[in-house]
């Protein structure tokens, strides 16, 4: 059987589509979790170990709430100039 084929009988049905959707969206979901999962340790590690090589003792809680806060908040930004740009966009 040809993968054209056996395409179109994998979404001849309502059920079987979503059968199909389901599969591959939990793929990615997971692919994703785990990309996420990799990228935290490094990115929680980073504020730490530049407050702790820049700063003396004394500043060092203070730059490093400061670098974690603006990773947060970089990130929250991302879904407001995203938004923007799409509506000047159009």
């Amino acid at each position: 059987m040809s993968s054209y084929r056996k395409v179109t009988f994998a979404i001849s049905s309502p059920d079987e589509f979503l059968v199909l959707y389901s599969i591959v969206s939990g793929r990615f979901i997971h692919g994703g979790q785990i990309l996420n999962g990799l990228a935290g340790p490094v990115t929680m590690a980073a504020p730490p170990l530049i407050s702790a090589t820049w700063f003396p003792a004394s500043q060092r809680t203070t730059a490093t709430s400061l670098g974690i806060l603006s990773g947060n908040i970089g990130f929250s930004l991302s879904f407001v100039i995203g938004n923007v740009s799409k509506l000047l966009c159009v």
